[in-house]
């Protein structure tokens, strides 16, 4: 019997040139018995190939792996509403922090904005009555509103403690 075919298929299979069709070819004519002497040395390859084929698992295999693998069992944690808000909490108190320190910083002392526009709005409708009549209002009652006010704002600066 020729085996040029073979041994073409042969070559074709050690070039990666080979179908899927002419690997099973090689396969069954080397799980044959009766295999020529000179074609014997690749007898066990396709033989092999063969038999690993036909391997299939056992039924317990998922299990033996998994005791072999698995030594402790992972469960998940639970985390409550508190833990996942924490990040926004502190973030909420570092602005909060901020805040009053920017606050602090820019009125230092007791004298609030309102007290400060206040003496502002009483010193500007002291000038402005003085400047529009002054023959009506005497010196020394300018004088003494003057030094009201001048009291006023004397008083507001020393009574703020010093930082």
């Amino acid at each position: 019997m020729d085996y040029k075919y073979i041994e073409q298929l042969i070559e074709r299979y050690l070039q990666c040139e080979t179908t899927i069709h002419e690997e099973r070819i090689l396969r069954e004519f080397f799980a044959q018995d009766d295999v020529p002497t000179h074609l014997k040395q690749w007898q066990s390859l396709f033989a092999a190939q063969h038999e690993l084929s036909q391997a299939h698992l056992d039924a317990d295999f998922n299990k033996r792996i998994m005791e072999l693998t698995s030594t402790r069992v992972v469960t998940p944690r639970r985390i409550t509403l508190y833990q996942r808000m924490r990040p926004l909490f502190r973030a909420a108190a570092i602005v909060a922090f901020a805040i009053v320190i920017g606050t602090v910083m820019n009125n230092p002392g007791n004298v609030s904005s309102e007290s400060q526009s206040d003496m502002a709005h009483a010193e500007f409708v002291l000038e402005s009555t003085t400047s529009a009549h002054p023959e009506t209002y005497s010196a020394e009652l300018v004088e003494s509103a003057a030094d009201s006010t001048s009291f006023i704002k004397v008083q507001t600066q020393e009574d703020m403690p010093m930082p």
